[in-house]
Order: structure tokens, then C-alpha cells, then sequence
């Protein structure tokens, strides 16, 4: 289920060499994530994070990446095979509606930059909530936003009306980006 007024970023962009020119938010992570984790990639694109998340948490582990797009869902799929990897799972499906994960099933969900492209801001870190275990993690980041109306967007006031839901672990940010760890 995914919304219409929904930002679909080009596969070309998200797979982008370039992207290793901002600080990588698995520096923020390393310590949270363990060899034979379950960790769900949520608004994984092509799979730029994905890739990197099914070598840290090892063959035992698994990474279920989810993407609203299935075009970028079918490119994610191609790359796994290319590079013959097997502990990813794919999913096409937004973020704030789940039906391929259990409750209480993940170990971390990682989130980067996936609710900015969404209106369904709090419904998506409710179902990231949900599929978590009790105790575990979940990395989430916005961008930085311009003053605007743009509804997918996370203005500062509404980050920090959200955030006072959670239970906040760490937090800090970017000169493009803020970002948190969660835990339920």
C-alpha cells in the first residue's frame, strides 16, 4: 500500500558511486548490528545499503529489504544475484504498511532516508515498531529540509513531536541529514 503523493527516488541516483561522499550512516550503526541478526533494510532503493547490511550481519544472518518501487525492487534482485547473495529477502512494499514481516521478528530495522519520501511519517515508524523484537533497534534518518509545505517532508517540529514517542538511544546528524537509534 503506498501513497500516491509518494517520492520515488531513480534507481540511477540511490545506486550512485557519489553517495560514498556523505558520511555513511552504518559508522552510526556498527556497534548495534551482530553476526545472525534479522535486520529489515526499510526504503532499501536498489539495494546501495542493503549489500553492506547482509555482510555485517553474516550467512546466519538475514536482511529483508522492502521498496514500494517495484522497478528498483527488480533492480535490487538482479545485483543479489549478480553478486550471489543469498540472506536477502525482498519485499515490495511501502513503509508505513508491512503484511510480509511478523511482529516482534527484527533484530534492527535500518531506515535512512526512506520517511522523507513518504506523507505517512508516524504510521511508518509505528510499523517499524511493530516488527521489531522487544529491546531491539532501529536507525532512522531524514533529511535536512528547506522551509516548505511539501507534505513528505519531516520539518523539524514535526521530527521532534514524533520522536517524543520513542525511546531515543543516540541521535545526531549531517550537514544533509539527521538521524536517531530507537529501541523499543
Amino acid at each position: 500500500m503506498t501513497e500516491k503523493q509518494d517520492r520515488y527516488i531513480p534507481p540511477l541516483i540511490l545506486d550512485n558511486p557519489l553517495r560514498r561522499l556523505e558520511k555513511s550512516p552504518l559508522k552510526f550503526i556498527g556497534k548495534y548490528l551482530r553476526q545472525g541478526m534479522a535486520v529489515a533494510d526499510i526504503g532499501s532503493g536498489p539495494g546501495y545499503f542493503t549489500v553492506k547490511l547482509s555482510s555485517l550481519v553474516g550467512s546466519q544472518g538475514t536482511v529483508t529489504a522492502i521498496d514500494p518501487d517495484q522497478k528498483t525492487v527488480e533492480r535490487l534482485r538482479a545485483k543479489l544475484v549478480n553478486l550471489n547473495i543469498g540472506n536477502v529477502r525482498t519485499l515490495i512494499s511501502s513503509g508505513s504498511h508491512i503484511p510480509g514481516i511478523e511482529d516482534n521478528s527484527i533484530d534492527f530495522v535500518f531506515s535512512h532516508l526512506m520517511i522523507c519520501c513518504m506523507s505517512q511519517h508516524r504510521e511508518a515508524l509505528t510499523e517499524m515498531m511493530r516488527i521489531l523484537k522487544p529491546g531491539a533497534m532501529a536507525f532512522v534518518s531524514v533529511t535536512r529540509t528547506l522551509p516548505g509545505k511539501d507534505p513528505r517532508n519531516v520539518y523539524p517540529a514535526e521530527w521532534g513531536s514524533i520522536l517524543q514517542d520513542y525511546h531515543q538511544i543516540n541521535n545526531g546528524g549531517t550537514m544533509t541529514y539527521r538521524w536517531v537509534i530507537l529501541q523499543k
